[in-house]
């Protein structure tokens, strides 16, 4: 599960991964405002890694299509919603009976979205996921630990990207 699609990276690196390794991944991402086709094209992530039509795919892919195969080991499922909403009808819908093993967590920063970064959404998420799953995000802010830890997580820092200290 990827909460904030943005830039496509994060599902870009998964389905990579899943090819790489011969995994079968269903991916299911959340965003409400997906980017335009001009500024997605404009981006280098699939000539870097070599998977230019992987990368196009991803974002081509339809939104609220249900699960679209984007090759033998990857298939993606886009529900351009609102975060909150999407994660508050999940404990309702046919999402509740697919409990996520990884949770990207990837949404605008608290700062710019602070609704989404509360002990309720972090509640939803664990609600969600299979045990053992693992949930992963940049922001490693003091409140933000804590949510998640009254959420039930268990919260580990890492040592961040260059230009970060901490994820």
């Amino acid at each position: 599960l990827e909460i904030g699609f943005g830039t496509g990276l994060n599902a870009l690196l998964t389905a990579e991964w899943a090819r790489e390794n011969g995994v079968r991944i269903e991916f299911t991402t959340i965003e409400l405002y997906p980017l335009e086709r001009e500024v997605y094209r404009e981006l280098n992530y699939g000539r870097l890694l070599g998977c230019e039509e992987v990368f196009l795919q991803l974002h081509e892919t339809e939104w609220e299509a249900g699960l679209q195969r984007v090759n033998e080991n990857f298939a993606i499922r886009k529900c351009k919603s609102d975060i909150v909403e999407w994660l508050r009808n999940a404990q309702c819908t046919m999402y509740n009976a697919q409990l996520f093993d990884v949770v990207y967590f990837d949404a605008f920063s608290p700062d710019a979205q602070p609704e989404l970064w509360t002990e309720e959404v972090f509640q939803n998420v664990y609600a969600l996921m299979k045990e053992g799953g693992v949930l992963t995000t940049y922001c490693a802010k003091g409140d933000v630990r804590r949510a998640m830890l009254a959420a039930g997580f268990k919260v580990e820092k890492l040592q961040g990207p260059p230009g970060k200290r901490h994820i």
